[in-house]
Parts: C-alpha cells; structure tokens; sequence
C-alpha cells in the first residue's frame, strides 16, 4: 500500500476514535481488526493487519493494545488514540499488565519506558521499574539508579538498591541509596499526587476454619453414625459424606448440616462465589457444578469441567469443543463452541462490576469473546 494512502487512512482512524468515550474491544472481521463495544457495536471499521496483544488494566478505566499495519508495530488506547507510534525504532515491544500506560520498549536488548506519546526512559537499561514520586528505578549489571520524570538521572546507577527514606522533607523527596551497607541521601523536587498514577492494592484476608482434633473426631464419629463413609475438610470447613449407595454429598461442619444431598457418583469443592460454595458433580459419567443448598448452578451434561485458577472461570468440555462458566455474572453460560481458550482479560465497569473479554481460538483463528457471550468477530 502507498506510505501516503496509508497514513491518510491511518489518519482518518485516529481522527474518528477522538468522539469515542467507551472502552474498546477487539473487533475481526474476516483478516482485518477494528474495535467494538461490549455490546458488539463497531466504532471502529476493521483497518489494521494483526492485534498482537491487549491489556486491560485491572485497576483503573485503562487499556491497550498492540497492533499491526503494513509490518508496522505500534499500540492505541481504549479509545483507540495513538499512544505510541508506528514510526518509532524500537526493536520490540511489550505491554504491561497493571498501570497498562506504560509501555516497556526495547533497543539492542535494552529496555526503556515509553507513555502517551513520550519516551520517559530511553533504551540504555538492563531492567526499568515505576516507582515512587513518578520517578523509574533503572538497572544495569545488578546495580541501580534513579531517573525523575524530566528523565535526569537524580541517583547514578552505582547501587545495591535504593528506596525512599523515612526522613521525611517538607521541600524534597528523599530516596536513600545503598552500597555496601553504607547509605547515602539523594534529594528530588517532590512530585505532587496525581490520582492515575498512584495505585494501591488491597487485598483481603481469607478467613480461615478452626477446629481441635478432638471436635472433628465428634463430628466425624456422629457422620459415621448415618453415613458409611465420612471424609473431613478442615480447610473448607466441610465433610465429604457417602451412603450405603456409594452416592455422595457434602457436610458443613459450621452450619451443622447436610448442604447437598448425598446423590453424586464423584463431588469435590471448586470454588466460592462470595456468597456460597460451588462444586463439581458427577452423574452418569457426565459432570455438573452445584452450589450449597443443591441448587444447580451447570446442568450435568458435560465431559469435563475444569476451573481455571489464573483466569478464575470453569472451562466445561462437550464433544471436543469449549466453553465458559462464570461464578459471578449476570449472564447465561457461553456454551461449548470453540477450539481453545486463549487468555481472559478485566476491564473496570464502575466501582462494582468488572467486565470480561476472553481470547478464543476458533477454526478459522483467533477472536474475542465478551463475557455476555457476544462474539467480536466474524468470520
């Protein structure tokens, strides 16, 4: 294609994704990629060769995706805004998972920080960290240094490690450096507090299940009273308890009671929804997911269920295709219809909900799915 066609093209793309204010998906159609919405609608008509990768930032109303035209690498933003452009000279590239603003960049195996538009940290490191006071912790042959959002190098790269230090300036910010054991003070101006750009996780505690081996030998001497086999699950707070029938059911050892009737060939815990318990189910040589209280959560039909810790959904087999079972969705089951399940990526909704998008592999190649299970792509 002719360079200036290509730009005016590519031109005419940019100019239209300024009005979009929706988070974008992945959109195929045939070989070409646009972008859509959840809902399927196209913002974006299909114009690019390849979308190599896409991150959706867990913590704030961000993404990115890198994509390809004419051989040409470069990444847009959920609005499909240029954030690093297909003329840079970059050897590779690559995006992050959280804080997906920053764009890893790499140049004769170095690594630099790339955002909006600006190189924050040229290519001249081992390794490139974010770090306090917007500022870059840099690394090269296992020491380090410090370079501040106006790209000065505030602490030479000389050091073991380096972090900010509880002398506290009211003018300065302070890191403390190390070096054989002996510290030495490096002052920057302070960074005022911007909001994007602080992120602060919070993780909550698991409460646990306690109970001395003498209560869980009472408990399980009056299961064995009715049942013939009784089998304790501390951790979970449950027991697997089985009848004359070899059918098994499940225990709670807090509630004091039977939360799903012993009527299963094979059950096991999976998973907890926040409110109540789900397990896997076999009948008839076909499995199920059920939640306490026997209420069915996925028919039993399937030949296999599996739940996928990294991207915290069931995968449920039927006839050598996939689909997807969420814990926690407003949405009916995406019922098996593909060859693999790629990734699973969260976008931020409101407050409350996060919406996920699901990289799939079909027989006439990849897509994507949302978790409504609209297809964003055609074949």
């Amino acid at each position: 294609m002719n360079r200036f066609f290509f730009l005016l093209l590519f031109l005419s793309q940019i100019t239209i994704s300024q009005s979009i204010n929706k988070t974008l998906v992945p959109y195929r159609e045939g070989k070409l990629w646009g972008f859509c919405d959840t809902l399927g609608k196209v913002f974006v008509k299909p114009y690019l060769d390849t979308i190599h990768d896409v991150k959706y930032d867990y913590f704030f109303k961000k993404a990115a995706f890198l994509v390809e035209k004419n051989k040409k690498n470069f990444v847009v933003n959920e609005h499909n805004q240029l954030v690093l452009p297909a003329s840079h000279t970059y050897d590779s590239i690559a995006l992050r998972q959280i804080d997906v603003q920053y764009i890893d960049v790499y140049k004769k195996k170095k690594m630099g920080i790339y955002k909006n538009l600006k190189e924050l940290v040229p290519c001249s490191y081992d390794y490139v960290a974010t770090t306090a006071n917007s500022s870059y912790k840099v690394y090269n042959q296992n020491k380090c240094g410090i370079i501040n959002r106006k790209k000065t190098l505030v602490v030479p790269v000389l050091y073991d490690d380096i972090y900010p230090s509880n002398n506290l300036s009211k003018e300065k910010f302070v890191w403390e450096a190390v070096l054989n054991d002996k510290t030495k003070y490096f002052y920057d101006t302070k960074v005022a507090f911007v909001n994007d750009e602080e992120l602060v996780g919070v993780k909550e505690m698991s409460k646990g299940t306690y109970f001395t081996v003498s209560e869980l030998e009472l408990v399980k001497a009056k299961l064995l009273e009715k049942y013939t086999f009784v089998s304790l699950d501390e951790n979970e707070g449950i027991a697997y308890v089985a009848d004359s029938k070899n059918k098994f059911g499940v225990y709670d050892l807090y509630k004091e009671k039977i939360i799903i009737a012993p009527e299963f060939e094979k059950i096991s815990y999976v998973e907890n929804d926040g409110k109540n318990k789900i397990f896997k189910i076999k009948l008839y040589n076909k499995w199920g997911l059920i939640k306490e209280g026997n209420e069915i959560f996925l028919p039993i039909i399937y030949d296999n269920i599996e739940y996928n810790h990294n991207m915290d959904i069931f995968l449920i087999y039927l006839n050598g295709k996939i689909g997807i079972k969420f814990s926690n969705t407003i949405y009916p089951t995406i019922e098996p219809k593909y060859l693999k399940i790629i990734t699973k990526q969260s976008m931020i909704v409101n407050e409350h909900w996060n919406f996920s998008v699901i990289q799939v592999q079909t027989a006439k190649g990849y897509g994507f799915i949302g978790e409504n299970g609209i297809e964003y792509f055609k074949d």
